[in-house]
């Protein structure tokens, strides 16, 4: 059939005139229902309704027959339109799939930036805190020895006496007041990393950087000590027995007290530098930053049912949880839209059901 014809038979007028005769010679059939009482009680009135109700069935045949052939050319008319918008419909959908993978890749990609990101800071945080921790281990580890030599020069002298003295002179005079480079080198940290930085390297370079300070913070402190000793030994030999060792035990109290406050200051100091660094640190990593901007995007939650036993879960979590703020009809809810419920709950609030029988999942995507 042309177009020419189609629109011939679709015009207004004519269809117009097509439901007006259609209406009349419906209105006329009808009006002999009256005829038949509301209740039939007898054989003629039911043989008259019989005939009635074929008569009506063929002219229900002949109208649907007479709208056939144009309600057919109007829904080739509706396919040919709807075809091209869902050609439409389709490019639309193409792209927004694109849109919507590209928005997640983006996500993604920022998320684990963000994790990266997170992850280098916690190791460079941790890093500064491991120099620190070793850093002080070192100096208590040389203090330590200042300590236990000084003990030691203590025990030797105790036992000073007027036939003694000069060989005890001689002796702490010709002491070495060095700390042996070897020992010093065997030095070992307890830190143990949990981001793998690498504290073997860190502690030997701690080691390298602070040898000749703590080398030579070593030597003057038994240096001094030894001087000291030296003025006292005079001193010690006219002191009985009690009178030495109470001295001695009083000395040997405050050069513990010394090597105390001596590792309380580092501490203080190093602690300072630490924080130091890590401001320096988190105010670069704060520079730098990372790209977040995202297209205009909408986020949701969806659950994956893995087995009935998740369905049951959901409707459980649903009765208890949300039904108390239900505002529906219980008796037409149902499981699927329970879900939708649970997931915006989950989207909302955060709370997810503990189920190893459902598999939470995030997505996002774009807004067009």
């Amino acid at each position: 059939m042309s177009t020419t014809t189609q629109v011939s038979i679709i015009n207004q007028n004519a269809i117009s005139a097509t439901l007006l005769n259609r209406k009349e010679r419906v209105a006329k059939a009808v009006k002999y229902i009256d005829s038949i009482p509301a209740i039939i009680t007898d054989d003629a009135s039911d043989d008259k309704a019989k005939m009635l109700i074929g008569k009506y069935k063929e002219l229900a045949k002949n109208l649907n027959d007479e709208r056939t052939p144009i309600t057919k050319i109007f829904d080739e008319i509706r396919s040919k339109f709807t075809d091209d918008e869902k050609s439409v419909a389709a490019a639309i959908d193409a792209l927004s799939k694109r849109r919507d993978k590209f928005v997640a890749d983006k996500a993604a990609a920022i998320k684990k930036a963000n994790l990266e990101a997170q992850n280098a800071r916690f190791k460079n945080e941790e890093f500064i805190d491991l120099k620190a921790q070793i850093d002080l281990e070192l100096v208590r580890w040389v203090n330590g020895f200042i300590e236990a030599k000084k003990q030691a020069v203590l025990k030797a002298i105790e036992t000073v006496t007027a036939e003694n003295k000069d060989a005890k002179i001689q002796g702490l005079t010709n002491m070495s007041c060095e700390f042996d480079p070897l020992k010093y080198g065997m030095f070992e940290s307890k830190a143990v990393s949990k981001y793998d930085n690498n504290v073997a390297e860190i502690s030997k370079n701690i080691v390298l950087d602070k040898e000749a300070e703590l080398l030579q913070h070593y030597k003057k402190e038994i240096e001094t000590f030894k001087h000291e000793c030296l003025m006292q030994i005079n001193s010690l030999v006219m002191m009985d027995l009690e009178q030495k060792k109470a001295a001695i035990e009083e000395k040997v109290v405050e050069i513990k007290v010394e090597t105390s406050t001596a590792n309380e200051v580092a501490q203080v100091e190093i602690s300072h530098q630490a924080d130091t660094e890590k401001a320096e640190s988190a105010f670069t990593s704060l520079a730098a930053g990372i790209d977040t901007s995202l297209p205009t995007n909408r986020q949701s939650v969806q659950i994956e049912v893995l087995n009935n036993a998740g369905w049951i879960a959901i409707n459980q979590f649903w009765l208890v949880t949300l039904a108390p703020n239900f505002e529906g009809n219980f008796e037409t809810k149902t499981l699927k839209s329970m879900k939708l419920d649970v997931e915006k709950y989950a989207k909302d609030k955060g709370v997810k059901i503990e189920s190893p029988n459902l598999v939470y999942s995030e997505k996002i995507k774009a807004v067009n």
